[in-house]
């Protein structure tokens, strides 16, 4: 789906009214944060649209496509206007019978996350046992966030 795409149009529509609803409460919503999530970072054709069309006070987020399979989107870089947060997958559906070991993969993204200059980086899963490696990986590279953590060296 593209950007002119109605659906899309009735996307930025809602999202500028859950920005009015937010302003309407006033001091009620100081706390408050918005944010985007969803399968992609933008339609087909922009994936940055986003950054253009909503408010500065707004984060952008998405999951990594192909259930991690693919890299994470390159039009993360092309985000300048707000915080942006890369949603890598722990595990994925076809294997949710077994553990899933996706320390590489997910450091590979969160090079890449960096490369882009996301602000946040944070993992999509159901289970903890299952993807404890891949989940503490990915608190290893934070805390360790100058130094380049390799699947390697977190395995030693």
């Amino acid at each position: 789906m593209n950007a002119t795409n109605p659906l899309v149009q009735e996307t930025l529509e809602d999202l500028r009214a859950l920005e009015a609803a937010k302003a309407s409460l006033g001091p009620l919503a100081a706390n408050l944060s918005l944010a985007t999530c969803g399968w992609v970072l933008g339609p087909l054709g922009n994936r940055t649209l986003l950054d253009f069309e909503l408010s500065p006070q707004w984060s952008l987020s998405s999951l990594d496509q192909l259930v991690g399979y693919k890299y994470v989107d390159p039009a993360y870089g092309q985000v300048t206007k707000h915080p942006k947060w890369v949603i890598p997958w722990a595990e994925d559906d076809p294997r949710l019978s077994a553990p899933q070991l996706w320390v590489w993969r997910t450091l590979s993204h969160a090079d890449d996350a960096q490369k882009y200059g996301a602000e946040g980086f944070i993992n999509i899963h159901w289970r903890t046992r299952a993807v404890g490696p891949t989940l503490e990986a990915t608190a290893q590279r934070s805390w360790q966030s100058g130094q380049n953590l390799t699947a390697a060296a977190f395995w030693d």
